[in-house]
């Protein structure tokens, strides 16, 4: 009696030990999809976001800098838009006292919305109305 006990007790653990049945393995398959797509969509947002981020720091520099450059020099400067992806700033880059205007791009995918066209400054640091 005791060996045919064991010879059961072999057959089940057999029974068991054959690997994952197909369903096991779809639902498996299913959850890696579902976490690889929402990894990947939080990824797109980030890269998204940081690129807005990055392009609005670089145009209120551009916007503090113009405003700097016309109060030290005691003359004018702007920031105008070009369209909604491009801007121009017209100061004193190089500190030399010769004003440039140089055209900057925003950030693929990241567009300027503004009521304004420009943003002029005058030496007193105003913004003339």
């Amino acid at each position: 009696m005791k060996g045919h006990t064991a010879d059961v007790m072999r057959t089940k653990s057999n029974n068991n030990a054959r690997g994952f049945s197909i369903i096991q393995l779809l639902v498996t398959i299913a959850v890696m999809a579902t976490v690889t797509s929402l990894a990947v969509v939080g990824i797109v947002r980030a890269r998204e976001h940081i690129r807005l981020t990055n392009s609005a720091r670089q145009f209120a520099a551009y916007v503090e800098r113009a405003r700097a450059d016309a109060v030290r020099r005691h003359a004018n400067a702007s920031v105008q838009t070009l369209d909604t992806n491009r801007y121009s700033v017209t100061m004193d880059f190089d500190n030399t006292g010769s004003v440039t205007t140089r055209d900057f791009n925003l950030q693929e995918g990241i567009q300027l919305t503004t009521g304004a066209n420009s943003i002029p400054f005058n030496w007193p640091d105003r913004i003339p109305c």
